[in-house]
C-alpha cells in the first residue's frame, strides 16, 4: 500500500515539474507572440496555415523569423494540449491517491478495532484462567479440611451414641474415603 502511494506521489511530482516547464515555455512563446506587428500584409487570404512558399512580410523582420514564429505558435498549441493532458492525468492521480488514502484510513481503523478486541479477549481469558485456578485452590482446601476434620467428627458421633444405622453409614463413608 505504501509502495503504491510513494510511486504515485513520485509520478505526481514528475508531472508537476513537467507542467512547470511547459508553462514556462508557454510564457516565453506568448512573450514572442506579443511582439508588435505593425503591418503584416499576407499575399494569401486562405484561412489555412500558410505554406513555406507563401510570403509573409513584416516590417523590420525577415520571412525566416515569421516562419519561426509560426512554428513557435504551433509548438505552443501542441504544448498547451500536452499541458491539458498532463492536468487531466494529474487530477486522475490525485483522485486515485485520495481513494487509496481513504482505503488506508479505513484499514487502520479496522486494525485498531481488532487490536482492541484482541486485548479485551486476552484480558477475559486471563481472568477466566485466574478464576479457574482460584476455584481449584478453594476446592482443594475444602477437601483437605474435610479430610482432616472427618476422623474427629466420626469420633464425636460415636461418643454420643449414635444408633447402629448411623454407625454403619459412617463405616461405609470411611470405607469409601479409604480410612479404616
Amino acid at each position: 500500500m505504501f509502495r503504491i502511494l510513494i510511486e504515485q506521489s513520485g509520478q505526481i511530482k514528475a508531472m508537476e515539474v513537467e507542467m512547470e516547464k511547459l508553462l514556462k515555455e508557454r510564457e516565453q512563446s506568448t512573450q514572442l507572440a506579443a511582439i508588435p506587428l505593425t503591418a503584416v500584409p499576407i499575399t494569401s487570404t486562405s484561412t489555412a496555415r500558410p505554406s513555406t512558399s507563401a510570403t509573409i512580410t513584416v516590417e523590420g523582420q525577415s520571412t525566416d523569423s515569421s516562419e519561426e514564429l509560426i512554428r513557435a505558435m504551433d509548438d505552443l498549441s501542441i504544448r498547451g494540449q500536452e499541458i491539458e493532458k498532463l492536468k487531466t492525468q494529474w487530477n486522475n492521480l490525485r483522485e486515485k491517491k485520495l481513494k487509496i488514502d481513504n482505503v488506508y484510513l479505513a484499514e487502520l481503523q479496522k486494525t485498531h478495532k481488532l487490536t482492541q478486541k484482541i486485548e479485551q479477549l486476552q484480558n477475559e481469558s486471563i481472568m477466566a484462567q485466574t478464576l479457574a485456578q482460584a476455584k481449584e485452590h478453594i476446592w482443594v482446601e475444602i477437601n483437605e479440611a474435610m479430610t482432616e476434620i472427618w476422623p474427629s467428627n466420626s469420633d464425636y458421633f460415636l461418643a454420643r451414641g449414635v444408633n447402629t444405622g448411623s454407625k454403619e453409614a459412617i463405616k461405609e463413608v470411611k470405607a469409601d474415603l479409604g480410612q479404616s
